[in-house]
């Protein structure tokens, strides 16, 4: 049995085969995934990613502030459940939301994950930083980068 750094490299190397996989998926789904007439629909790029997997390059967040809804996106959730995905808006102030929501059955050669996220949303300056949260504290998965509006 192979040891934990490994295995690490291993979820890792498969992670990044997603991302790139991922990414093409969501580019195409992109275009057959349109956001409702309320929805303001922040594009996010990372500028940085941690290495070791579970964050994607890109995360697509829909949010209804009338209705005080979200949806997001991204690669993983994209491979894993085929389009965006409801979350939660656990607070929203003038400027800032913050975000939780949760992918489940995320299938690696480790084994199968639950994996809950939270991010905060910068709504003034577009920027974006979320995390992975709960299932493995010394991987402390995370990302950050700026987002592109529009409505």
């Amino acid at each position: 049995m192979p040891g934990p750094r490994k295995q690490l490299e291993k979820v890792t190397s498969i992670m990044t085969y997603r991302a790139v996989i991922g990414a093409a998926l969501l580019a195409l789904s992109s275009l057959g995934t349109s956001a409702s007439a309320a929805e303001t629909v922040y594009d996010c790029t990372a500028s940085y990613r941690s290495p070791n997997g579970f964050i994607g390059p890109r995360v697509v967040f829909f949010i209804d502030e009338g209705l005080g809804t979200v949806r997001i996106l991204d690669n993983m959730i994209q491979s894993v459940k085929g389009g965006p995905i409801r979350g939660e808006i656990s607070s929203s102030s003038g400027t800032t939301d913050r975000l939780a929501w949760r992918v489940t059955d995320v299938r690696t050669t480790q084994g199968v994950y639950n994996i809950r996220y939270k991010a905060t949303l910068n709504r003034k300056s577009g920027t974006y930083q979320m995390r992975a949260v709960g299932f493995n504290h010394r991987w402390r998965p995370k990302g950050e980068g700026s987002c592109t509006v529009s409505r």
